[in-house]
Order: structure tokens, then C-alpha cells, then sequence
């Protein structure tokens, strides 16, 4: 299989969190681990290795000319991933350190801004944010090359909630100025679920790039 084809709009790092074969010493093959999953519309619940959810061929690549594929984007979603898995990990140890579930945690400007925009990855980097970028394409009419279209949406996701739009801060500032609350479960016995969306919008009011209305959000939790 190429390289880069099956591209995770849920990271791998973070689905490993849910897989309830994760062994205690961290060492494992990627393929081994798995997780339960809910198939909405079949209305059913699998197990199914990590390596197998949550992705796309080729959903964040540029179609160049010859036919190739520009990974760019794909390895700039995923360079930050490390940090996150070190910091997430510091985090955790900190509250099975304190053994409470009401535990203080203080986060310097660093964690909180890494945090934050790791979050904000996670949120415009969806399928459904591609495809409502690729509709407001189709409606505006300005491209019939469906290639040409796709690469221009996924330049707008690049750029997207980046910097002040309209009045609205970046996806990143307008998280970190959210209260953060940090659990988490101690027992055996809890259970915690995840989606293909991990970050909620409310409060939606129309949010435009470029003039193309893409979606809406006014506080993101």
C-alpha cells in the first residue's frame, strides 16, 4: 500500500486511548490494537482494529499534475502529534499521582496553546468540514475540474480558523480562552465514548473564508 494513502481524520494516537487491548507496558504492534465500534446506520457495534476506522484514501492530499499526490497537509495535521502524546501523558501520570478525580491541575501558557491548537486540528479536519468546503465550491461554480476543486478546498481547511475571520478569533485562541475541565476514569469499570467529530460546536452563527460560507460556530467547547 503507498505511503500516505489511508490518512486518519481521527489520529492514531488518540483512537489508541479507546482500544481495550492497549497492553500495560506500551509496547505494541499497531495493527494489534482494537476498539469497539458503533455502525450508525447498521445500527451495529464491532470490534475493529485501529488501523481500520476513522480514515479516508487520500483525504487530505493535493492532486498534482501528473496524477501524484502532495502529502503536505497530511504530514503537517500529524507533526504535532508526538508533543500532544507527551503532554497528554504528563497530564494523565499527574492525576493518578494526586488519586482524584477532583484533582487541581495547572497547565502553563505552552501546554494550554499546544492543547488548544491540537484541538482545533481536530476540529476542522474532518470529512464533514472537507465536504461542506468542497458543496460551497460546487454552488459558487467557480471550478469544473473536480481536482481543481478538491485542491482549492483543501487549501481553504489549511488555512481555516487560523487567523481572525470576520471578527471571530482563531479556533486555537477561541478554545484556550474555554474552561477546561480534565478527567479521568480510575476504575475498570468506566467506560468513555468518542466520535468522528471529538470537539462540540454550540451556539452556531454563520463563519465565512474568503467569502465562502463553511460553517458556523460561535463557542466551541
Amino acid at each position: 500500500m503507498p505511503v500516505h494513502k489511508e490518512q486518519h481524520f481521527l489520529p492514531v494516537s488518540y483512537l489508541k486511548g479507546f482500544a481495550f487491548n492497549y497492553p500495560a507496558n506500551n509496547n505494541y504492534a499497531r495493527k494489534s490494537l482494537q476498539t469497539f465500534v458503533f455502525e450508525r446506520k447498521k445500527k451495529n457495534i464491532k470490534k475493529k482494529g485501529l488501523h481500520n476506522i476513522a480514515k479516508q484514501s487520500y483525504l487530505y492530499s493535493f492532486v498534482l499534475p501528473d496524477g501524484s499526490y502532495d502529502h503536505i497537509l497530511e504530514t503537517e495535521f500529524s507533526k504535532f502529534e508526538p508533543n500532544i502524546l507527551n503532554i497528554s501523558k504528563g497530564l494523565y501520570d499527574e492525576l493518578i499521582l494526586r488519586k482524584s478525580h477532583k484533582a487541581t491541575i495547572l497547565m502553563n501558557d505552552d501546554i494550554r496553546d499546544a492543547l488548544a491548537y491540537y484541538i482545533s486540528l481536530q476540529f476542522k479536519r474532518t470529512p464533514k468540514v472537507k465536504k461542506n468546503i468542497e458543496n460551497q465550491l460546487s454552488t459558487s461554480r467557480l471550478f469544473d475540474d473536480p481536482i481543481e476543486k478538491k485542491n482549492y478546498g483543501l487549501s481553504i481547511m489549511a488555512g481555516l480558523g487560523e487567523n481572525a475571520e470576520s471578527g471571530y478569533p482563531s479556533f486555537s485562541e477561541a478554545f484556550k480562552k474555554k474552561r477546561w475541565l480534565l478527567f479521568s476514569i480510575m476504575d475498570e469499570k468506566g467506560r468513555f465514548v468518542t466520535s468522528d467529530l471529538p470537539v462540540s460546536p454550540e451556539n452556531y452563527v454563520r463563519l465565512y473564508y474568503q467569502g465562502f460560507p463553511i460553517f458556523a460556530y460561535n463557542h466551541l467547547q
